[in-house]
């Protein structure tokens, strides 16, 4: 097939997890189709992400956008009766790319990622559309919202507008994706008559292999992962660092490690605590992973699946999570992760588990376990493979994923 796969950040280097699964898609495909992605880059050394996605696909055309201008550009939308997201995602010679495209080629497929990718397609009816929302970005506004904020009556508005765009491209596209059956009930309920597929998140698990010796040495580790100006994993550390941390480190002298790019004034001074250590961006996140005892993701702003934990499970090493983060995945609890919610509860299951080696090895063998039958690239890639060519009609093909 032909596929066209419009992007709203270009997927590379894979450190966050909308990249991440943006790239095991284009990885994929490219193994018996022809992709050419088009997308928006926000990042000023795009060239060179450019050229390494460019080993992968046939074609890779990238439109720069500046995350300044494009802030102020979707304040646009308060007036226009938009949501804020298209704005800030939308560029005039993206527009212009992408009908060129249309009109000068055959195109089997056009394949959406992220759901304001799919304001550049809400015209087109001569070839199937396919959208992976992943998630419904227009609940994670409503999370927003219910937090106290002086932001949140704007977060409440994005959240409506966003979600009035959802259910209108949800009934024009030919198939809709989202990331775990949670997603698809959620899906069902705020856009009814519509049934998305599901298409879990997959992990390399060739990359994030466990550590030899798989037991780390020195003092008891405790690391969270993530993009560290990303509101969710700005909350998850703040709360941890306040509510639970300190009373395991009373415990057990734990350090706890902040490991990701761009962290926010907020994160860095949490460094200022003792047991506190936050990295900014690492040449390789499995270093820090292999040297930790635990890894946590006390999130209580989330959606969808969460590709941090899956990772960490996959180096065989054992998950506290909160409910939230929890969502999505069909891991038992107990088995091979840990879910609680209460600050006592929290602290409690991390105590444990860095007092007990013999539980930090049952529960991180159990963990690569799942993430191997449930989360491989091989088994997402074969899933991706069938729904699209059900959505297209090329065969006779019941989709992969659970039905809504």
């Amino acid at each position: 097939m032909n596929v066209l796969m419009l992007c709203h950040r270009l997927p590379y280097p894979p450190v966050k997890g909308e990249k991440i699964r943006a790239l095991h898609h284009l990885r994929a495909l490219s193994r018996r189709h022809a992709v050419t992605l088009v997308t928006l880059a926000d990042e000023p050394d795009y060239e060179r992400d450019r050229d390494a996605v460019s080993a992968i696909v046939k074609e890779v055309e990238v439109v720069p956008i500046a995350p300044r201008l494009a802030k102020l550009a979707s304040l646009k939308a308060l007036w226009r009766r938009r949501p804020m997201t298209l704005d800030y995602f939308f560029a005039a010679a993206f527009r212009d790319r992408v009908a060129q495209l249309l009109s000068g080629r055959r195109w089997d497929v056009i394949f959406v990622y992220c759901s304001a990718m799919a304001q550049y397609v809400e015209q087109v009816h001569h070839v199937p559309v396919v959208i992976d929302f992943v998630d419904l970005d227009s609940q994670k506004y409503a999370q927003y919202a219910r937090r106290r904020s002086p932001m949140a009556p704007l977060y409440r508005l994005e959240a409506r507008r966003l979600e009035a765009y959802e259910r209108r491209i949800a009934h024009h596209s030919r198939l809709n994706i989202v990331v775990s059956p949670a997603e698809a009930a959620r899906f069902r309920e705020l856009i009814p008559g519509v049934r998305p597929q599901v298409l879990p998140l997959v992990v390399d698990t060739e990359y994030f292999a466990p550590p030899s010796p798989a037991t780390p040495a020195g003092r008891p580790t405790i690391v969270f992962t993530g993009v560290m100006d990303y509101v969710p994993n700005v909350d998850a550390v703040q709360y941890f660092a306040e509510q639970v941390f300190p009373r395991i480190r009373a415990a057990s002298g734990a350090r706890f490690v902040i490991v990701g790019q761009r962290p926010s004034g907020a994160v860095r001074r949490l460094a200022r605590r003792d047991g506190i250590e936050v990295t900014g961006r690492v040449p390789d996140v499995r270093t820090y992973l292999a040297q930790a005892h635990v890894a946590v993701a006390p999130l209580r702003i989330a959606q969808g699946m969460q590709t941090k934990v899956l990772e960490a499970m996959a180096m065989r090493l054992p998950v506290v999570v909160t409910s939230k983060a929890y969502e999505g995945l069909h891991a038992e609890p107990g088995r091979d992760l840990i879910v609680e919610d209460s600050p006592d509860a929290f602290a409690g299951a991390i105590t444990r588990l860095l007092d007990d080696a013999a539980l930090r090895a049952s529960i991180g063998a159990a963990a690569r376990g799942f993430v191997e039958s449930a989360h491989s690239v091989e088994t997402g890639a074969e899933q991706l493979e069938r729904l699209l060519i059900a959505a297209t009609g090329a065969e006779t093909a019941t989709p992969a994923g659970a039905p809504a």
